[in-house]
């Protein structure tokens, strides 16, 4: 998304790893009776202490991953939230519920009341009923202290990585190192992921309790675990992402258990009226990429918004994070990242500026234009968790902003190739006529007609969804005539004109 960041020396490959190691984890470890749990949650850290810690890594999730942007959205996911939170049985803790910026369906806990969904899932998702069933099985997660035990078993984690890198670094010197670092932390997370299933059985039970004594229906939790099966079916056939049930162990057991654990109550009334308020509030919401956060076609990156574009090598594998965009070779032994070093229109003194707050001396300097931009260039040398690394900057300045292009490898590689100058030298700003040519995905509410089929409702609304897709959104059956009146969610793709920078 390139924001602007504080200056800082690199952010390694591990951190990413360590990020997604805790975002992924996010409440998976096993579990003890509660009343075990919560003695183990006090030997193992405070209330103060988890709120601590919660907010490191709630920065980290809004530094890697970031929030929609959608004042509305945000604020009727929080709304929902809160009524849920007033009956945790932990009412110390202060609940923040927050949209963040991620294409697949998601929801994820941190330590001290940090809740997380994604706009992907708020797309999945049929009615206020399922989406507050979510919220509150998010909240039992930290209502029962389930990260105490995922803190825990992060620390064994951190060993294991930690004896992954000094293995790596033995056989292969930096490189080696570099690659091994993120190899151990994908070995510990499958550690930590094989003890979920347990919690998730403990954050069903009482996420439905949590949602049936805020108002909603808790047979709605039974429904969206449906359609996340089913959507997790249809990503099989494809070229599948990261998504909830990395997070959350899915199961048929847990899918069943939660349609019969309330079988014998009397559902609750108008659950039809919950679907359309809900449809209401997500209607316009942004599917798949968001081009106002930049995206990537193949290896180029796009960024409508502020105006550029620029080419990452070929075959690396790319990141698009709110403070960096970043690109690493397939070998996990070189980087390139692209950030917003702030506003200006003199390179030289930005990069000046960099190299006296991070103490590296830039040398082989030299002033050039990229593309009709005024650049600066230059090289340096610093140490990354431990191992003596070499970076190529390039500082370009476009439209008010300075952007910070930088190429990193170990110190015993001689040098990046071509690949660096070709990515650094590829940096323009973004024509006109590419400029008309923007879309954007945006979720959109039709009402059936009757007798009318999935097939005939896409082709008369445009509906980018092919037809299994469009059912699995709609919690439908693809062969399933409509009696006419039915609110379908549909995929339109729209002209898009970026908002002008401040």
């Amino acid at each position: 998304m390139v924001r602007p960041v504080p200056l800082t020396v690199l952010s390694p490959p591990a951190s990413l790893a360590a990020l997604m190691l805790a975002v992924v984890a996010g409440s998976l470890l096993a579990c003890a009776p509660q009343r075990e749990l919560a003695r183990s949650h006090n030997v193992l850290m405070s209330t103060a202490e988890e709120e601590k810690l919660g907010d490191k890594e709630a920065e980290s999730v809004a530094g890697r991953i970031g929030f929609y942007d959608d004042e509305d959205v945000q604020a009727y996911v929080q709304d929902i939230g809160e009524r849920i939170a007033r009956n945790s049985p932990r009412r110390e803790i202060r609940y923040r519920f927050h949209v963040v910026e991620m294409v697949e369906p998601n929801a994820f806990a941190l330590p001290g009341g940090h809740i997380y969904v994604s706009r992907g899932l708020l797309t999945l998702v049929n009615s206020e009923e399922e989406l507050a069933n979510v919220l509150a099985h998010e909240v039992a997660h930290v209502a029962l202290q389930h990260h105490a035990y995922r803190e825990l078993e992060v620390r064994k984690a951190k060993v294991i990585g930690a004896l992954a890198t000094l293995i790596g670094a033995l056989a292969g010197g930096p490189g080696g190192a570099m690659v091994a670092a993120q190899t151990g932390m994908g070995a510990a997370q499958g550690m930590i992921a094989a003890y979920g299933r347990d919690q998730e059985r403990e954050s069903d039970s009482m996420g439905q309790a949590l949602a049936r004594d805020a108002g909603w229906d808790p047979l709605a939790m039974a429904s969206f675990l449906a359609a996340l099966d089913q959507h997790s079916r249809l990503e099989r056939g494809s070229s599948r992402r990261a998504g909830y049930f990395d997070t959350h162990p899915g199961s048929i057991e847990r899918l069943t258990s939660a349609a019969v654990r309330y079988e014998h109550e009397t559902p609750l009334p108008d659950d039809e009226r919950g679907r359309e308020d809900y449809l209401e509030e997500v209607d316009g919401m942004v599917v798949g990429q968001n081009p106002a956060e930049g995206f990537f076609v193949g290896g180029r990156f796009i960024h409508p918004t502020l105006g550029f574009t620029m080419r990452f090598p070929d075959g690396w594998h790319t990141a698009n994070e709110p403070a960096a965009v970043r690109a690493i070779s397939p070998q996990g032994n070189a980087m390139v990242i692209l950030e917003m070093q702030g506003k200006g229109n003199d390179p030289e003194a930005a990069a000046r500026e960099y190299s006296e707050k991070v103490d590296a001396p830039l040398s082989d300097t030299k002033s050039h234009r990229t593309n009709g931009n005024p650049s600066f260039s230059g090289r340096t040398r610093f140490d990354l968790e431990g191992s003596k690394v070499k970076a190529d900057i390039t500082w370009i300045a476009h439209r008010g902003r300075i952007y910070r292009i930088m190429g990193v490898l170990p110190s015993g590689r001689l040098a990046l190739g071509g690949d660096f100058g070709r990515a650094a030298r590829s940096f323009r700003r973004i024509g006109a006529s590419e400029a008309d040519g923007f879309r954007i995905t945006r979720l959109r509410v039709t009402e059936a007609k009757a007798g009318e089929t999935l097939d005939e409702i896409s082709l008369r609304s445009r509906n980018q969804w092919v037809r299994d897709e469009t059912a699995v959104m709609n919690g439908r059956h693809v062969d399933a005539p409509f009696e006419g009146g039915e609110l379908v969610k549909i995929a339109v793709s729209e002209r898009w004109v970026p908002e002008p920078l401040d």
